[in-house]
């Protein structure tokens, strides 16, 4: 008989962003040299012990629990993981806040343990929407699921038999923590979250004083997988050669046998869980962290981008033409005074500086930011696709466009947020093209950053 499985319980709670929060030009410091901090040591070269956690805005996280100094800095967040559990328990408790001190910082890692004054076990469990439809989708012709979630599965139910066989340390516990390391970022379900914090608590409690100490490890590979450079890679690595092995295999054919159109494709995306075919419109850089955010169950979640490969298919195969319609939805969208003036002014700069240029282009959507014509600034999906609608640009297929798209997004990583007159002199060539757009704009579009 199989051994029944401990609930997800602890009273350790694990603090997160620090490196963004108010406390980051003391914290970032310390982070980079790597230092263990010891717990004497804690108050000195942090400024404080205790902290606060409580209810706080965030605009992935409708659960976000912020984490607080007594001089009312943030330092950081509870672990989304952990965040709808402590979220439940103050709603419940009818408390708005539990005060917690910081027993460890993980330099190496950069995050920190703290626990609650008052003893609390806090059962760690995904967030539950009770309005998702969990029969969504669930007659659909095939599923496409991930090879390298099958991996990612089998690897962690090998490390968990092999954390539960041993009781020395040996290079096969040590490849096997590596190998789910390694395969973690693939999966963004809660699959991956239930049995990655079940690893964790093994770990953290083993007898082994080597796994005890990987332990941290494993944990910042699951709070760094919702980090902006992993959201990129899974968007523009693990998706596309998701709907890649799709294209390969029989799934568009099955659905076309099943009589599915792209209308009726596109019909049921619509009804997803979570917004998440709108984010995915809207804001496909954000899609992958409201995906996993929105802590979708893996037959949910398996559904979801089975249904995306085969809407992807289905335009490859037969690319729709957008309307040449200045008052289209998606310009209205995406510019605050969409006109036929504005078409004009913007017709004249792609023409003058683009000329094929996808780092240009992003150019010239900071610009048009700064100048106050664009409603977001990086909506890159949405822009190129308004610039297409405009007849200003014209793209060939679906993989120019996630070129396109791609470049956009790189050029935006190496950019700062501020308005390009506050650029510093390393991004001088980068300011003149602004400074050159701007002009091209006219008095009527100033800089308004």
């Amino acid at each position: 008989m199989e051994k029944v499985k401990k609930p997800l319980v602890t009273d350790e709670l694990i603090i997160v962003g620090g490196r963004h929060g108010e406390l980051s030009d003391k914290l970032t410091p310390l982070f980079s040299e790597g230092n263990p901090i010891e717990e004497k040591d804690i108050r000195k070269e942090i400024g404080c012990e205790i902290v606060y956690l409580m209810r706080s805005n965030n605009d992935h996280d409708p659960y976000a629990i912020g984490v607080f100094t007594s001089s009312m800095k943030r330092l950081g967040y509870l672990w989304v993981h952990q965040s709808y559990a402590m979220y439940e328990w103050m709603l419940s408790h009818k408390v708005g806040r539990v005060r917690a001190r910081i027993c460890r910082v993980n330099t190496k890692y950069g995050f920190m343990i703290s626990k609650p004054l008052n003893p609390m076990k806090l059962t760690i469990r995904p967030s539950e929407n009770l309005f998702v439809n969990l029969d969504w989708g669930n007659n659909l012709p095939k599923l496409q699921h991930c090879r390298m979630i099958e991996m990612l599965n089998l690897s962690m139910m090998i490390l968990e038999d092999a954390l539960a066989e041993n009781d020395t340390w040996n290079e096969e516990l040590k490849m096997r923590i590596e190998d789910v390391i390694e395969k973690l970022p693939y999966d963004l379900s809660t699959l991956t979250f239930i049995k990655g914090v079940r690893l964790y608590l093994m770990m953290k409690d083993s007898k082994i004083s080597e796994v005890r100490r990987e332990s941290d490890g494993l944990l910042y590979a699951m709070i760094h997988r919702g980090s902006p450079e992993k959201m990129d890679w899974w968007l523009n690595s693990c998706l596309t050669n998701y709907f890649n092995d799709a294209s390969r295999g029989s799934l568009l054919k099955m659905y076309e046998c099943a009589n599915f159109t792209l209308e009726q494709v596109e019909a049921l995306l619509h009804q997803a869980p979570a917004q998440l075919y709108h984010y995915y419109l809207a804001e496909k850089e954000y899609f992958p962290a409201h995906l996993l955010y929105s802590s979708l169950p893996y037959e949910l979640y398996v559904r979801l981008l089975t249904l995306l490969a085969v809407r992807e298919a289905m335009i490859k195969k037969e690319p729709r033409v957008p309307k040449q319609d200045s008052h289209s939805t998606i310009v209205s969208e995406v510019f605050r005074f969409p006109s036929d003036f504005t078409k004009g002014k913007l017709a004249a700069v792609v023409n003058e500086h683009y000329q094929g240029s996808h780092s240009k282009l992003a150019l010239i959507e900071v610009a048009l930011y700064d100048h106050g014509q664009l409603k977001r600034r990086n909506s890159h999906t949405a822009f190129i696709r308004a610039l297409e609608a405009w007849g200003i640009i014209k793209i060939a297929n679906e993989d120019e466009f996630r070129q396109i798209r791609k470049g956009l997004t790189d050029k935006f990583g190496r950019i700062p947020d501020a308005g390009y007159k506050d650029w510093g002199d390393e991004l001088s060539n980068d300011k003149t093209i602004c400074d050159k757009i701007g002009k091209q704009l006219g008095k009527t579009m100033p800089y308004i950053r």
